[in-house]
């Protein structure tokens, strides 16, 4: 996560107070000096030529939705909070599972590919595996190197008292530019799984 912090802190000023409504934990938090803002868009139009930095989209390819299981729980000092190791699956959790309607498994390409009003709605335990066409990306020049930055739009509802309406799958979030019409085709078309069953 990166927070800008520009206007919050006064000169001399050190001390940040993070406040969230969930239990996060964090194993370090960095301060830099923003030296330089370069925008994507500048850098994909080539008027960032010359930059150190260059910037290249890869559309998704493909998106499959699929059960996984649970990343198992370590604690190494034998207390709380618990660490989840991706490597380590198990079958069965201790885990809320809402009540209602998810989407299929398979197939979720067209979900994923527009930040829209269609939504991949996953349980727990539930994975979705992405593709992307590496063939889309320039060859690496003498000492170059790349990041992968993978940008996601999407909510997340938890069974907590500081999430609205989380006794169940539904109500889902909607965009305006989608009309009421369109999500319920989308969710007619898509959402058919009983979130109790696999």
């Amino acid at each position: 996560m990166v927070v800008r912090l520009s206007g919050l802190l006064g000169p001399g000023e050190h001390t940040v107070r993070l406040r969230t409504n969930r239990t996060v934990y964090f194993d370090q938090a960095l301060v830099a000096d923003l030296v330089e803002e370069i925008e994507p868009a500048a850098l994909a139009s080539g008027s960032g030529a010359g930059r150190v930095v260059r910037w290249t989209e890869v559309p998704l390819a493909k998106a499959e939705l699929r059960w996984l299981g649970f990343s198992q729980r370590i604690s190494p000092d034998g207390g709380e909070p618990a660490l989840f190791d991706y490597s380590r699956i198990e079958e069965r959790t201790d885990w809320y599972r809402h009540p209602g309607y998810l989407t299929r498994y398979g197939d979720v390409t067209p979900l994923l590919k527009e930040a829209d009003g269609a939504l991949a709605v996953m349980g727990t335990g539930d994975e979705a595996a992405l593709g992307f066409d590496a063939a889309a990306l320039p060859p690496l020049s003498g000492g170059a190197m790349r990041t992968y930055l993978l940008y996601s739009n999407g909510y997340e509802k938890a069974f907590d008292p500081f999430s609205p309406i989380t006794a169940a799958v539904e109500p889902l979030p909607w965009r305006e530019s989608f009309s009421i019409e369109e999500h319920l085709r989308a969710a007619a078309e898509w959402n058919t799984r009983p979130s109790w069953t696999r």
